[in-house]
């Protein structure tokens, strides 16, 4: 039986996370001994773990930042990481790519040797499995378009050259990848996010604490709370926008996550006077019940790998309407079963617009929506494949 360890950040909301504990649930522990890790055990979807798994302790030391601030090396890696932050529109981006190598290097390391080590995510999984792990295979998962994330390649080069496989969750990321490392071209493939309609159908199985009215188009967005990447600082203004030139809509807009910019939200949903349209649910642990009641699903993201939460909202039968981040078209027929509009702050304006004026394509889309199907189970097949081939 081959050895596996399986290293992961935090247990936070989102559709990387979605798709792990996808992985997770089907993943055959009758041929593989699972071991799994995270860099901290933080996270709202952390009772969500399946209780056979093998858990580790977290990776970090609980005491990370003291340890930080009493290092000088931490202190000067700090100071670089905010420098080339401060030249880049994604700062928390590339403030996490830079610290991820000193919060590894603070990480206790595990002494077992494994068949395969997989990171599935970016940054300090990355990193960690990379430098900290021996295995007879490593395979790492990137998540999100690399190029429009704002990571620079020349920070990751190295740590990506000592993986045999580097997987992208479409073939437009792959593109992307490619462009950034040519050199690598060779070792990295497409294994889409693994999503079932029976596993999201049992999770959209809940009450919720509100209610929606039948006379509103209601819509939902479930991502974190972070302007750089989700874009919801476009919607706000575009709502704002909406009210000053007194045009009267029937819009509710439900937002269900948190992150870095909650309190930023907050406060300008309040100094606009949007409270009657914009509602922040805060995180919850099971968002899908509140998908399900609602006509569109609002993703207004700046980049993007290939979300999750999209297709999850798919197969509950509500059509999205997002921006033309780079696998939007592979999961969207635009004006068919949802709406893809350019990747601007106007174009956000124009769909909420469009929205106002259109509510019959709304009905349109979720009927055709009814006609599809999103299920991928055989993708896991392709994880399987890549573990067992010879090197």
């Amino acid at each position: 039986m081959k050895s596996v360890l399986i290293v992961y950040g935090t247990m936070s909301i989102g559709g990387s996370t979605t798709s792990l504990l996808s992985l997770l649930q089907y993943f055959d522990r009758s041929k593989y001994e699972v071991d799994f890790a995270l860099a901290n055990n933080n996270g709202e979807l952390q009772s969500m773990l399946p209780r056979d798994l093998n858990t580790l302790p977290a990776l970090m030391p609980e005491n990370l930042q003291q340890l930080k601030q009493k290092s000088l090396r931490s202190i000067v890696e700090y100071c670089k990481a905010k420098m080339y932050a401060k030249k880049s529109c994604n700062s928390k981006n590339i403030m996490g790519q830079i610290m991820s190598y000193e919060n590894v290097r603070l990480s206790r390391s595990l002494t077992k040797k494994y068949d395969i080590a997989i990171s599935f995510i970016e940054n300090y999984p990355l990193v960690y499995v990379a430098n900290n792990v021996v295995a007879d295979k490593k395979i790492t998962w990137i998540h999100v378009d690399y190029k429009a994330a704002g990571f620079i390649p020349r920070f990751d080069e190295k740590c990506f050259s000592k993986f045999d496989k580097i997987v992208l969750v479409s073939d437009e990321c792959k593109k992307t990848f490619d462009s950034e490392f040519p050199k690598l071209s060779e070792r990295s493939m497409v294994i889409e996010n693994i999503l079932t309609a029976a596993t999201v159908n049992k999770l959209a199985e809940q009450n919720t604490n509100i209610k929606v009215s039948e006379e509103n188009l209601n819509i939902v967005t479930v991502c974190r709370i972070s302007f750089a990447h989700k874009g919801l600082d476009r919607v706000v203004n575009a709502f704002n926008k909406l009210k000053q030139k007194n045009i009267r809509h029937n819009l509710k807009w439900y937002v269900i996550g948190d992150g870095v910019d909650y309190s930023e939200m907050t406060q300008r949903v309040k100094e606009y006077n949007l409270e009657d349209t914009i509602f922040l649910l805060g995180a919850k642990t099971r968002p899908l019940p509140y998908v399900k009641m609602m006509d569109v699903f609002l993703l207004p993201s700046r980049y993007e790998g290939k979300p999750m939460a999209v297709t999850e909202a798919q197969m509950l039968g509500i059509p999205p309407v997002v921006t033309n981040y780079a696998s939007a078209a592979g999961q969207i027929k635009s004006q068919i079963d949802g709406l893809i509009v350019e990747n601007t702050d106007d174009a956000v304006y124009d769909a909420l617009r469009y929205l106002i004026q259109n509510q019959n394509e709304v009905i349109k889309w979720k009927n055709n929506l009814k006609h599809e199907n999103f299920d991928n189970m055989q993708e896991i097949d392709k994880i399987y494949r890549i573990i067992e081939e010879n090197k």
